[in-house]
């Protein structure tokens, strides 16, 4: 990429009130490293202190989803898997947000899309019985944990969140998760 072009990248995100961007594999120094910036105000300068924690119990539980779920991989001689994707934070307006996405098998675009539209129909109440429910329950299918993290997600986001699917190939789509705070 040439000097002008990352410039331009660069133009085009602070545009977009993006304070933070990130594509590529993550892996735990990495969670570790931006968790750290969240809890003081290095990415979300002007946001309380509130808002800077409630960004990074999101960014922890969307970046988790990446490393436990992203379809495109990369796996260490010592056997540390880590996932591909990409992260944004940043401002729309008077609202932070937080957008992560990465690649999904075109198998689980079905699951995962029926599971967030039934997660966006609950009300807060709703939400609240259903986390302890799973918490409870039975481990969903294709879930690597207790199957809260998106619940949680929803339940953290100060208003509704959005999502989608862009088709890749025949084995792959792009999973979007945008939350606000």
């Amino acid at each position: 990429m040439s000097s002008i072009s990352l410039h331009s990248l660069n133009q085009k995100m602070q545009n977009l009130g993006v304070h933070f961007y990130y594509s590529g594999y993550i892996t735990e120094q990495m969670l570790l490293s931006v968790g750290e910036a969240l809890k003081k105000p290095a990415i979300f300068a002007h946001a309380d202190k509130k808002v800077r924690q409630t960004a990074f119990a999101l960014f922890v539980e969307q970046i988790q989803n990446i490393m436990n779920y992203s379809f495109e991989r990369c796996t260490l001689d010592d056997g540390t898997e880590f996932g591909r994707g990409v992260i944004a934070m940043g401002e729309e307006g008077d609202r932070f947000y937080i957008d992560c996405g990465n690649p999904v098998a075109i198998s689980d675009v079905a699951r995962i899309d029926a599971a967030l539209q039934d997660i966006q129909a609950l009300d807060r109440p709703e939400l609240k019985a259903q986390y302890r429910s799973r918490l409870h329950g039975a481990i969903p299918d294709g879930s690597k944990g207790a199957g809260v993290g998106l619940i949680e997600i929803a339940l953290r986001a100060k208003s509704d969140f959005s999502f989608g699917f862009v088709e890749l190939d025949e084995k792959r789509a792009f999973y979007n998760l945008k939350v606000y705070i």
